[in-house]
């Protein structure tokens, strides 16, 4: 069976058990959409899952948003934090211009990247470089002997790295990264000779048993890796 076009998808057929007003946040599942307008119980609506939408936020030291960034929805709060967990759903990516402790919105475009987008773009790398957040998404082609830093660990986090030298390629975390059966990896590193060029590995951050963050790295090219 094919499938069939429904149509674009910016936004999706909704009907609400209980009034929804426009602005209402709704969580279906992993899906966050805003209501544009007003929807009546059982009445049918729609809900904008692309888009940009000013979201609230917490206020106070620490609560800054960088632009970029994964933002997740608090249905208990009704505010986007950067943390997510089982109880926070990923909304989408904070705007460029992000925002600062003291301001109570942050712009956020619905859906953004997540895990599934990669990549978001593709950056050349020919020297060391220590990974942002604000990099979120992107596809790393290491054109040299590169040693890649990972970034301080926030869940959702995703980047690729691929090696199109025929040069070695490290990913550095601090004993945080799940890789082939070790739980507690520093580095992976791709210096095998006749099997560096091509090594490609997928790096994301998630939540793991006993509510810590990890790396999850996926080795995509199927190169020799060695683990440290």
């Amino acid at each position: 069976m094919k499938a069939v076009f429904v149509q674009e998808g910016n936004s999706i057929d909704y009907t609400p058990g209980a009034d929804v007003a426009a602005g209402d946040v709704v969580v279906q599942g992993d899906l966050v959409g805003v209501a544009k307008l007003d929807i009546s119980a059982g009445s049918l609506g729609a809900l904008a899952v692309a888009g940009v939408f000013s979201f609230p936020k917490a206020t106070g030291a620490g609560t800054a948003i960088g632009g970029g960034v994964n933002v997740y929805w608090n249905a208990t709060a009704e505010v986007v934090e950067t943390v997510g967990s089982s109880n926070n759903i990923h909304a989408g990516e904070a705007c460029p211009d992000g925002a600062g402790d003291d301001d109570a919105t942050v712009d956020v475009r619905l859906g953004g990247a997540g895990r599934s987008g990669l990549p978001v773009n593709a950056v050349e790398i020919s020297s060391a470089h220590t990974v942002s957040a604000a990099e979120h998404g992107a596809l790393f082609i290491a054109t040299a002997a590169v040693a890649f830093t990972l970034p301080t660990k926030r869940n959702g986090l995703a980047y690729r790295f691929v090696q199109s030298a025929n040069e070695t390629m490290q990913i550095i975390g601090s004993g945080d990264i799940i890789a082939a059966g070790s739980p507690v990896t520093s580095m992976i590193e791709f210096s095998t000779s006749n099997q560096k060029i091509a090594s490609q590995l997928l790096v994301e951050c998630v939540y793991v048993a006993g509510g810590s963050l990890k790396w999850i790295a996926t080795n995509l090219g199927g190169t020799t890796a060695t683990l440290y």
